[in-house]
């Protein structure tokens, strides 16, 4: 019997399609007309082998319904399987952006590394601000994206996804900040080799086992400078950065680990009593490596916290930004909000009044 459904599957009289589950599990139909849909799909020796379980199994083992309802669920399982497989083939997956970070009002090209990127169409991000102009495949593995970032473009890290004709890869970040970036020249590991930065900066770099970079800069007497570490927050791997500040003679001036509310990230702002070159050093807390962060530093508020951390609209305060040395507090009238166009319904109690949140990151 199992032969008999097989040749009749071959003429194109019957053919698996839906699986359909119901408290018995998943059951094979047959419909003529689903054979040539599926046939790109299923690999030719399960199309056989379910043909002849499905025309078999009901004859040779009467006795035994059960076995044959468990072949059966066994043959619709791995079917579905198969087709899960197939249709997951051609995804792209995205692993790296490279560079980790673009500066707004500019054009800047990344280079996009992964599995199946051949035949890219575009990039989809999760908010306004960036345009692609150019997209290129390198091979299967790289492709090559011209992005054009509008210069009001707010900061911080934006979500990108790579379209093919396979499909839409996974989601990676890609950090837009105001700083020109640059990236750090290795040996940079201590004061005498530090690069030197024209603030303000953004420089990429990579911390390996027991390495640290070291940055140079020049301060002004009574000048606030901030430095900023992104590094968890990029979403590449486990990297818990720590960063500290020398002056000349190798003192530490200020220095930080986990700050809130970064998470494991490092920021801090200190200003300086005298004229004179300074260093910033970055390292893994733990002195591990093996990624990549941003440096962001330059003379710019970096506040931490913000009190009170809310109020509803339309009312003045005055809010103390903590963390900056030079921030202090500031009188804010916060804008009003606008009365609803419509009337709620009558089983529906009017809508609370809104809050605005201050934050600082």
């Amino acid at each position: 019997m199992g032969a008999d459904a097989l040749r009749e599957a071959s003429r194109g009289r019957l053919a698996p399609i839906v699986y359909r589950v119901g408290h018995g599990g998943p059951t094979l139909q047959w419909v003529g007309s689903a054979r040539r849909a599926l046939r790109a799909f299923v690999p030719p020796c399960l199309r056989a082998l379910s043909f002849s379980l499905r025309a078999s199994v009901p004859s040779c083992l009467v006795v035994f319904p059960s076995v044959a309802s468990s072949l059966r669920r066994f043959v619709a399982w791995s079917l579905l399987l198969c087709l899960a497989i197939a249709a997951c083939a051609g995804v792209p997956a995205l692993s790296r952006i490279e560079p980790r970070g673009v500066q707004r009002g500019t054009t800047a090209t990344v280079e996009l590394s992964g599995a199946r990127l051949e035949k890219p169409l575009t990039l989809l991000f999760d908010r306004d601000g960036i345009a692609v102009q150019k997209i290129e495949p390198v091979d299967a593995g790289h492709a090559r994206a011209t992005l054009k970032i509008a210069p009001d473009m707010r900061p911080g890290r934006v979500g990108v996804r790579l379209v093919t004709l396979g499909g839409i890869s996974n989601l990676r970040l890609l950090s837009v900040g105001p700083f020109p970036l640059t990236h750090e020249s290795e040996p940079n590991n201590d004061r005498e080799h530090a690069d030197p930065l024209k603030l303000p900066a953004t420089v990429e770099g990579t911390i390996g086992n027991e390495d640290i970079d070291y940055f140079a800069f020049d301060a002004a007497a009574g000048q606030r400078i901030s430095v900023e570490v992104e590094a968890m927050r990029l979403g590449e791997t486990v990297f818990d950065p720590a960063v500290e500040l020398y002056d000349a003679r190798g003192a530490v001036l200020a220095s930080a680990d986990d700050t809130t509310p970064f998470g494991q990230d490092a920021a801090l702002s200190h200003v300086f009593d005298k004229p004179g070159t300074y260093y910033v050093a970055v390292r893994e807390a733990s002195y591990r490596g093996g990624a990549t962060y941003l440096l962001h530093v330059g003379d710019y508020p970096r506040p931490l916290a913000v009190w009170p951390p809310g109020a509803t609209p339309g009312s003045e305060l005055t809010a103390h930004w903590l963390g900056d040395p030079k921030l202090g507090s500031q009188k804010l009238r916060l804008p009003g909000g606008a009365p609803p166009t419509a009337s709620a319904p009558a089983n529906r109690p009017p809508p609370a009044s809104g809050t605005l949140l201050l934050c600082a990151a």
